[in-house]
């Protein structure tokens, strides 16, 4: 059974936006770079990249127009849903970002590991893989305690 989901005409126009201004203007040293390794790791590009989205205005697209955003919260008849997820930010928050300080230290031992010439040696990598695992492991529980709250 496949879902037909219809996000309505607008939605579909905004995401052709997005999508065409993404292809035209997308940094090709980011391509293929982890998202994550993006806003932990001193990527270079990254800082520009994200001037670039503030400019087209892809950045903090819930903020208030005045401010610069789109206005967009939830969109219209997501009272509810924005409400219960704003009180799960609340209760959840540091749960989920817990492991955001090991998670920097870790791409920093590998950035170290990388420069040192230890990334090739397999007890270095399998302690950066057990460092990785733990990390992943924090954020998940971060996320299984805001889905229980």
């Amino acid at each position: 059974m496949v879902l037909g989901l219809d996000l309505g005409s607008n939605a579909r126009a905004f995401r052709d936006e997005v999508r065409q201004w993404l292809e035209a203007n997308r940094p090709e040293e980011l391509v293929g770079v982890e998202a994550e390794r993006a806003v932990f790791g001193d990527v270079p590009g990254v800082a520009e990249w994200t001037g670039k989205l503030h400019e087209a205005g892809y950045l903090c697209v819930a903020w208030p127009e005045e401010y610069g955003g789109f206005n967009v919260i939830g969109g219209l008849n997501n009272g509810w849903r924005v409400t219960v997820t704003t009180l799960g930010n609340e209760q959840g928050g540091n749960a989920t970002t817990q492991h955001v300080q090991y998670t920097k230290q870790f791409w920093g031992a590998v950035d170290l590991a990388r420069e040192i010439g230890a990334d090739r040696d397999p007890l270095v990598r399998q302690q950066l893989a057990w460092a990785y695992t733990h990390c992943e492991i924090m954020r998940f529980q971060g996320l299984r305690g805001c889905w229980r709250t």
